[in-house]
């Protein structure tokens, strides 16, 4: 309760949640954006279709301790989606996602200006091929503290 417009305090019973906070940007930013993430979630059964399926996630990196950025696969019974979550207070302009596709599309960046962020969004993305021409990675801008979702 309350994290949908980014109350600053725990939520208490005791009282309503501060629906005033809508009235400054950043809380409406971040309204926007559990909006949008809730429109996305719906739409998007790669997310929540095999949640009590192991075969319904696949990690692509967990073990990025340094950068403190974890991807990995969210897969539907038709779809699949990657998602990349970067935890720190840094920005990683050309960060390698070691995931093979011909084409990666992102469907969701929490940097989005719309969200309070400053607008670093993955548009054409660059795929890495190995010298048989077959995609083994692609590139992407990561600013900090965001989440990114793909499509393949």
């Amino acid at each position: 309760m309350g994290a949908e417009i980014g109350q600053p305090e725990e939520w208490s019973e005791k009282g309503e949640v501060p629906w005033h906070l809508l009235n400054d940007e950043a809380h409406k930013g971040v309204a926007q954006m559990f909006a949008a993430l809730n429109h996305l979630y719906g739409k998007t059964p790669a997310l929540w279709e095999r949640d009590f399926d192991p075969a319904g996630f696949v990690w692509i990196d967990c073990e990025d301790a340094e950068r403190a950025v974890l991807s990995y696969r969210r897969k539907g019974f038709a779809s699949e989606v990657i998602c990349v979550h970067n935890f720190s207070a840094h920005h990683y302009p050309r960060y390698v996602v070691q995931y093979g596709a011909e084409s990666v599309d992102e469907i969701f960046n929490s940097d989005a200006c719309e969200y309070g962020g400053s607008g670093r969004l993955n548009g054409q993305t660059e795929i890495i091929r190995n010298h048989e021409g077959s995609p083994i990675a692609f590139v992407i801008d990561l600013p900090p503290l965001t989440t990114c979702i793909f499509t393949l």
